[in-house]
């Protein structure tokens, strides 16, 4: 065991050797030259950046979302760190690990690095995405500093709706009710409230709404206010 001084200057190094002589035989002997360095006590911080702080964190189905975060090195000296993440396990979820190797820091003085994230293109509304640690381990020291973990980003909402004729009369019968048969589908990622409106139809025509999710199973029921689609 070597107890470095408290006082002692970083990557000062200090040398001294060890001796193991046979007890058998007093000839036999070997010396190994051993080299300690003093290691920098390291203090630093990385957390996600201001400007990460004030963006929007909604993603598209299948787009890219960059994160930004910064490294604050608080120590007397000059330090290098090496960048990794944590994470929940991702699914469908694609993280990339940060490209920069090794981030040399100036003491009191920062940079900042971005990573990727990308939402499966089946993402639903709403679907978060996993939690990101944010890691960094001094090259100096050793000293692992561990970020807030990160956890704001949710795959947006896409409304997309589809309207279909399925079946209409040639003729109308003035007093007699007819049947247009139309199809609304939901093609959009999460739920969605439908309202069926006409700017066409006249004032003195009446005019009203079935619906039926299942027509071999339910009957048709006559329907005011929106259409829920799942």
């Amino acid at each position: 065991t070597l107890t470095i001084p408290n006082d002692a200057i970083p990557d000062s190094m200090f040398s001294f050797s060890l001796t193991a002589v046979s007890q058998n035989n007093s000839i036999r002997s070997h010396t190994q030259s051993i080299d300690v360095s003093a290691s920098m006590i390291s203090n630093a911080t990385i957390e996600i950046s201001a400007y990460q702080m004030n963006k929007d964190t909604t993603v598209d189905a299948g787009e890219t979302f960059s994160i930004e975060f910064t490294i604050w090195n608080n120590a007397s000296r000059q330090d290098i760190f090496s960048v990794s993440l944590l994470h929940d396990p991702p699914g469908q979820w694609i993280i990339e690990q940060p490209t920069l190797d090794n981030a040399v820091i100036n003491s009191e003085s920062s940079t900042s690095f971005t990573i990727d994230i990308t939402a499966p293109s089946t993402g639903q509304a709403g679907d978060n995405a996993p939690a990101i640690t944010p890691v960094i381990t001094s090259k100096r020291s050793g000293i692992v500093f561990q970020g807030t973990p990160y956890d704001g980003i949710v795959v947006s909402t896409v409304s997309d709706l589809e309207l279909r004729l399925i079946e209409s009369p040639q003729k109308l019968t003035p007093g007699v009710p007819t049947l247009v048969l139309l199809e609304i589908e939901n093609n959009g990622n999460g739920q969605v409230a439908a309202t069926l409106t006409s700017e066409t139809i006249p004032e003195t025509w009446d005019w009203w709404i079935r619906i039926n999710d299942t027509p071999d199973i339910s009957p048709w029921e006559n329907h005011t206010g929106v259409i829920e689609l799942s």
